[in-house]
């Protein structure tokens, strides 16, 4: 299994359950062993955060208690790296040169969260196609030509494996229009848009290699030590695969972006369910506190849905979109199991009300939805 780097020298304010959350995306993808590359000063808060060591009134708490022992856990898996001085994104990496001890390392920036679009997370994602490959991955994501100053943009051709993945020849950090649209545009790739990076990296042994050299010999870009660079020479040396992750990306480096994100995860990510009181709707149902809209008691005779079914599969749910601002009033859509396999959405409202409204429900077609929970694209 490869190891894990999470740069985070430009982040001192930076919330630590937030980085709690960037480990966990690494050890999705079978990652043991952690490397934060941090200043001096950054290191004895984030390492007591990871302790495990509360209070004992706080351990009476079940779910605290929980919580202190999985912080416990990812802290003996724990390494430091320090960065005295800030030289660059590729200089935070070198800094953890002997902590990749020759291995493969998977990079995530220190700033970053990231929700998948499937049921694979999206660090696994990039793992499972090193192991395919067996070459270094990139993970790549659309931009539109408007953003192209805010991020480096790889050119390469379409992969005969998947059609997410392609064969890169070029990397370029924050080209200009002009070069853009001249060297690195992308079979396949709509107009005005681009393959950008997405974050996350899973590269070869190699890497340190370039890094210290660029080091020594002071090889900089804009004054700095950079992973680009250093990307780029390894796609001369030995080549890499990019991969268009099924994921999105989520910046926590200012307030505007962390309000996005925190918004993202709140309605789409693992911890939705603290915002959408699943388990108190799930409870109305299954306790009969429910009434059909007109419309859900047509799909429901149509269909072919009893409503022992709707209890059933609400016993085995999870919610797949959330809308708070619905015109009749925050809903939800849910995606639940009968004792027969049969799978249900239901849409319904939360549960402030006495009783439930159910507003449709149906079974889901395997052809507009990807293992019943994601919509596919364009249909």
């Amino acid at each position: 299994m490869p190891k894990a780097l999470f740069p985070i020298i430009a982040q001192d304010g930076i919330a630590k359950p937030i980085i709690q959350l960037i480990i966990e995306e690494a050890l999705t993808a079978g990652v043991e062993e952690v490397c934060l590359v941090a200043q001096p000063q950054q290191v004895e808060p984030i390492a007591t955060y990871f302790s495990g060591t509360v209070a004992d009134a706080i351990r009476e708490k079940a779910e605290l208690a929980a919580q202190a022992d999985r912080l416990e856990e990812i802290g003996k898996r724990l390494h430091f790296a320090i960065q005295a001085e800030p030289e660059g994104f590729g200089h935070a990496i070198y800094c953890a040169k002997d902590f990749a001890a020759g291995e493969p390392v998977m990079i995530l920036l220190g700033d970053h969260l990231y929700i998948s679009d499937s049921d694979v997370s999206c660090a696994k994602q990039l793992a499972d196609v090193y192991t395919e490959v067996g070459q270094s991955v990139t993970s790549l994501d659309l931009c539109h030509e408007s953003e192209l100053s805010l991020n480096g943009i790889v050119h390469g051709s379409p992969s005969a494996e998947s059609p997410r993945s392609f064969t890169l020849a070029q990397i370029s950090e924050k080209p200009t229009v002009e070069f853009a649209r001249e060297h690195l545009r992308v079979e396949g790739i709509p107009e005005e848009q681009y393959l950008c990076n997405f974050g996350i990296d899973l590269l070869n042994p190699l890497l340190f290699d370039i890094l210290d050299y660029n080091y020594r010999h002071q090889i900089v870009t804009h004054g700095e030590i950079q992973l680009r660079d250093a990307m780029s020479e390894m796609i001369k040396r030995e080549g890499m695969y990019g991969y268009q992750v099924a994921g999105r990306r989520y910046d926590t480096g200012n307030p505007q972006d962390l309000l996005k994100t925190v918004n993202a995860f709140g309605l789409h990510g693992l911890y939705r369910e603290i915002l959408i009181p699943l388990n108190e709707i799930c409870t109305k149902i299954k306790n009969g506190q429910f009434e059909l809209s007109e419309h859900a008691a047509e799909q429901s005779s149509i269909r072919h849905i009893s409503l022992q079914e709707v209890r059933e599969a609400v016993g085995d749910s999870e919610v797949l979109e959330n809308y708070p601002n619905d015109k009749y009033g925050p809903s939800c859509l849910i995606l639940g199991f009968t004792r027969s396999k049969r799978p249900l959405h239901i849409q319904c409202s939360y549960p402030s009300r006495p009783l439930v409204k159910i507003i449709t429900l149906y079974e889901p077609d395997p052809l507009r939805w990807v293992n019943f929970k994601t919509r596919k694209e364009n249909v």
